[in-house]
């Protein structure tokens, strides 16, 4: 931050050389983020007398719809210039270039002054001191001033990029290693971007209903827990599209009932579908509650969805290796056991118990014959009673022994369970 400070400070005062102007950058809260740049006398007195951040607080709303640098009049008659500047298409800054004192004005101006400021002291001899400005040098100074907005803006946005790779490749990084969490994952999203006035995410219940799981913003808890079925309002639509959407201007549309039930208003939204390999499982989804998202913003939520898919695969997949990995293990030290015992039916036995744990059932058998040539049929089982035992074992001798004429359907059955 110091850096990018020291940069914009130096561009200020080359800038602030050029025009002849004296500068400042300011925030949004109309503090001071340089220091002023090119006082003269007229401006140091202007600046003391009527402090810059009053001037700002008075023009706010006024300021909202300045979107290019203009030309404004001050309380004196004299003209200044504001220069919003934008980082992915929003408002981050405020540059107040000052002050002008335009041709054939100079006596309406002192005319002023006299009649409506004349308690300031040494106002009235500032402008005498003041040279007029012609169309011409207004022109020019307003054109170098858009330049100034071009290099500040690219620095700017080029710093912001920066931050955005850096935090991808920090949550790759991170959801490689199994390190990174859901919660916090979609905190530092929500905290990273200062437009989002909300940021949530939706979960499946089941098959047909999902669940608010976690959400960030003033007044935003209450949503947490409730549910919405697919298809239902905007983020219910786009996990039944299975398609990143965004929406501007969303106040009067019906879709937002479900947001509205909790007293909550967004004017825009952006709803991300969430995958777990192929499969969606959930949804990423923010917004604001004034202003139109900006389509900078939209694609890095668009990657951001992407990131959580990949986490949540990334989980999945490990999960089933890890169980991959147990069972193959299992299997192993069972083949160890199983060639050192002579007797089938223990055989059986530990085969069972593998059957059990692989498929985690309530019950398992294994139906056979003990002689190939008799029409004898054996069973050893976990977790069925006696009467299932002599079911299964019929039905299980019908389907593999019987249609291939090796038993006898009325052969009493051998049954043995643990």
């Amino acid at each position: 931050m110091e850096r990018n400070l020291e940069f914009l400070q130096h561009v200020q005062e080359a800038y602030s050389v050029l025009t002849g102007l004296t500068m400042v950058i300011i925030d949004l809260n109309g503090e001071e983020i340089t220091n002023v740049s090119g006082f003269n006398s007229l401006s140091k007195l202007l600046y003391d007398t009527w402090p810059l951040k009053d001037n700002f607080k008075n023009s706010t709303t006024s300021l909202k719809s300045v979107w290019q640098p203009v030309f404004l009049d001050n309380r004196i008659g004299l003209k200044y210039i504001v220069s919003p500047i934008r980082v992915d298409g929003r408002i981050v800054y405020y540059l107040f270039s000052g002050f002008i004192l335009e041709q054939s004005s100079r006596q309406f101006v002192q005319n002023y002054v006299n009649k409506n400021f004349s308690e300031v002291n040494g106002l009235f001899e500032a402008l005498k001191l003041a040279p007029e400005t012609t169309i011409q040098e207004k022109n020019e100074k307003m054109k170098n001033i858009r330049k100034f907005n071009q290099v500040v803006e690219t620095h700017l946005t080029s710093l912001k990029e920066n931050e955005h790779q850096s935090f991808t490749f920090q949550c790759m990084d991170e959801i490689r290693s199994g390190t990174l969490k859901t919660s916090e994952y979609v905190a530092k999203i929500y905290h990273k971007h200062c437009d989002l006035h909300f940021l949530g995410l939706a979960m499946q219940k089941d098959e047909a209903e999902y669940y608010l799981q976690l959400m960030h913003g003033d007044n935003t808890e209450r949503l947490i827990g409730t549910t919405f079925s697919i298809g239902e309002g905007f983020v219910g639509q786009t996990i039944a599209a299975e398609k990143f959407q965004f929406w501007n201007e969303v106040e009067n549309d019906p879709r937002i009932n479900y947001f509205h039930r909790s007293q909550l208003y967004p004017k825009s939204l952006f709803c991300a579908p969430i995958f777990d390999n192929n499969k969606v499982i959930g949804s990423l989804f923010g917004g604001s509650f004034n202003d139109k998202l900006e389509e900078a913003l939209i694609i890095k939520m668009e990657q951001y969805s992407s990131l959580l898919s990949m986490l949540f695969t990334m989980q999945s997949q490990k999960s089933n290796l890890q169980n991959h990995l147990m069972e193959l293990s299992t299997f192993n030290e069972i083949f160890k056991v199983i060639t050192n015992v002579k007797d089938v039916k223990r055989v059986l036995f530990i085969l069972l118990d593998i059957s059990m744990n692989i498929v985690r059932g309530p019950f398992c058998c294994v139906v056979f014959k003990p002689d190939i040539s008799s029409s004898k049929v054996d069973i050893v089982s976990r977790g069925l009673s006696g009467a299932q035992i002599n079911d299964y074992c019929h039905s299980v001798a019908s389907d593999v022994f019987i249609h291939s004429n090796r038993v006898n359907r009325n052969q009493i059955v051998n049954g043995k369970t643990e």
